[in-house]
């Protein structure tokens, strides 16, 4: 459902004066919580732009497998080890 800029707001004047979602939410018969929760998130001026993260949420696969390899003994029998522990580890879980 979309709601007018008029009853957006309403809806974030009545927030500011109740201080709860709940009420605002029990008091106009609109929006959802997480839609009220949502517009309290979003910046004051709309078509403002937020500033992008300069660190990667997630990194490429590629990064991920040469870390890994980094990480890695050359030694089979250290690599043993390490993949005894992990096993341990995990049992643990």
């Amino acid at each position: 459902r979309s709601y007018t800029k008029e009853q957006r707001r309403i809806a974030l004047q009545v927030y500011k004066r109740t201080q709860s979602v709940t009420k605002t939410v029990r008091e106009l018969g609109y929006p959802g919580r997480w839609t009220l929760y949502k517009w309290l998130r979003e910046p004051a001026k709309p078509g403002r732009p937020r500033k992008q993260s300069r660190t990667l949420s997630r990194y490429p696969f590629e990064v991920k497998l040469r870390a890994v390899e980094k990480s890695l003994a050359d030694d089979p029998a250290e690599l043993k080890k390490q993949m005894a522990q992990l096993l341990v580890d995990k049992a643990v879980l």
